[in-house]
């Protein structure tokens, strides 16, 4: 429910609901955080109940902790079962936004300069290596999604970024292939 009053710490000395609205307070992980926006509609079931509540995310916590890295979303509710509480545990499920494929490369074939522009060593047929500027989206320990600057079956040097440049030839391996 939206909160307003006196704090002290952590806990609330009193909350007041505003027309008596009561919503879920959610703790997200950070990967799933970065793709919530208020207004995306949810479906929230409360413990021990069979049916479900309807709302809408109303807040999108701007921060993450950083020892949890959970962030809060707020779901304000359309309506409520009777025997709903505040407090109670709710789990809310809502979709969220499709992604395309991405084109994929591994996490070392990326070099980012002091300028925050990243790239990589791109091999054409022939085998002859050239800087690629691209663009970065999501990344891992292993992968990183390139956005733009090379396209589907591109090949890159995977690994020695640092020891190889322009027009350099080197010898095409293929590496065995997992999920990003």
């Amino acid at each position: 429910m939206p909160k307003r009053g006196a704090q002290t710490g952590n806990d609330a000395l009193f909350s007041v609901a505003k027309s008596g609205l009561i919503e879920l307070e959610a703790d997200v992980s950070e990967r799933l955080i970065a793709q919530m926006h208020t207004g995306m509609q949810a479906s929230v079931r409360w413990a021990g109940q069979t049916e479900s509540s309807a709302g809408t995310i109303r807040l999108v916590s701007a921060q993450v902790d950083k020892a949890s890295r959970l962030g809060t979303v707020r779901v304000a509710l359309h309506s409520t079962p009777s025997v709903v509480l505040a407090g109670m545990f709710g789990r809310a499920e809502l979709v969220l936004p499709t992604q395309t494929l991405a084109t994929a490369v591994p996490a070392s074939a990326v070099s980012v300069d002091s300028l925050g522009q990243a790239a990589v060593m791109k091999v054409t047929e022939g085998g002859l290596v050239s800087y690629q500027p691209v663009s970065i989206g999501w990344q891992d320990a292993q992968w990183v999604e390139v956005v733009d600057g090379l396209k589907k079956g591109d090949s890159v040097v995977a690994t020695a970024f640092a020891f190889v440049k322009d027009d350099d030839h080197v010898e095409v391996h293929e590496l065995e292939r997992t999920q990003p």
